[in-house]
């Protein structure tokens, strides 16, 4: 018997490159560089130790790509979404065996912890192995699968250093994804297998997922995360 090769899709269905391309505010280079991260994810099932940043207002599509799009062509098993205050605690045993982990509602600067809790994000994306803990159990180390989307309504969600190598950044959208119930409910479940087809054979650079792509909206994250000295001493 001989094993045929699927023929690879040219392109995503249309309701969810229509949410894709809202939630990261139209651009389309940065548009296929998220497509090549989640090709990566699906073809390697592995950590590609860069995560994204998915900004906008309310109702821009952020939780609807998650939990409509994301969670189930990957695996509800193989998800999590959490809010950024469960990520200031020390159980952090939701990230074991998961292949994406999605945190909503994270603002830069917004913790007590801000310095702890950013170098802590930073080890969660980069760090092949993690520790981990869950309730009324004792820490332990294991191998990190995850790759981490974080979504924000605020326009600094994070800071991003000028030597930055993690982040990813969508363009900040100010408009409501116009989309119908019937698009929801009907016509995007009938995509998702041929989405997850899409991803699969499509072509997945490991070394274009593992370096972070560099557009206006991350300059823009980087200027803000910027300390007001810091700018004096560069002009000077």
């Amino acid at each position: 018997f001989f094993k045929i090769k699927p023929i690879p899709n040219a392109n995503p269905p249309q309701v969810v490159h229509k949410i894709v391309s809202h939630v990261l505010g139209g651009d389309a280079d940065t548009i296929e560089h998220f497509y090549n991260w989640l090709a990566c994810i699906a073809q390697h099932r592995e950590r590609t130790g860069t995560a994204w940043v998915l900004q906008g207002t309310q109702g821009t599509g952020k939780g609807l790509l998650f939990h409509h799009i994301l969670a189930p062509i990957f695996g509800t098993a193989n998800v999590v979404s959490k809010r950024m205050d469960e990520i200031e605690s020390n159980f952090t045993g939701f990230m074991q065996n998961k292949s994406i982990v999605f945190i909503d509602e994270i603002e830069a600067g917004s913790s007590l912890y801000h310095n702890k809790i950013t170098a802590k994000l930073k080890n969660l994306i980069v760090e092949p192995t993690i520790s981990v803990r869950h309730m009324y159990q004792e820490a332990k180390e294991i191998t990190n699968y995850s790759n981490m989307i974080f979504a924000s309504n605020k326009p600094d969600p994070v800071e991003v250093a000028p030597d930055d190598r993690r982040f990813n950044v969508g363009g900040y959208q100010m408009q409501r994804l116009v989309i119908s119930t019937q698009e929801v409910e009907v016509q995007l479940p009938k995509e998702l297998i041929e989405f997850y087809h899409y991803l699969s054979t499509r072509p997945a650079d490991r070394d274009k997922a593992r370096t972070p792509h560099q557009n206006e909206a991350r300059r823009v994250l980087q200027d803000i995360s910027t300390k007001s000295a810091d700018v004096v001493a560069t002009a000077i």
